[in-house]
């Protein structure tokens, strides 16, 4: 992921109130098939139906079961997928 990461959305553990202009990695172990991203968060899709959702949380948008505030590392969403 690159951007801005004021929120955490980039999924690397930390929010940089810089653009990141190259790439970062972002900390899921196993491959994901599709990424949609949102001005201030990210989602990740595995290839098992896993959902990983990552960045702002205002109004629970991550999916966690919770209204969290900024989750710089990627959070399971509860209850999407296999268990």
């Amino acid at each position: 992921c690159m951007g801005n990461d004021d929120a955490g959305q980039l999924g690397n553990g930390s929010s940089i109130a810089a653009d990141q202009i190259y790439p970062i990695r972002v900390n899921i172990s196993a491959p994901v098939i599709s990424f949609s991203a949102a001005e201030r968060s990210t989602c990740a899709m595995q290839h098992n139906d896993v959902l990983w959702c990552w960045g702002s949380d205002a109004g629970g948008v991550l999916g966690n079961g919770s209204d969290t505030g900024d989750q710089p590392n990627p959070n399971r969403v509860v209850g999407f997928g296999i268990t």
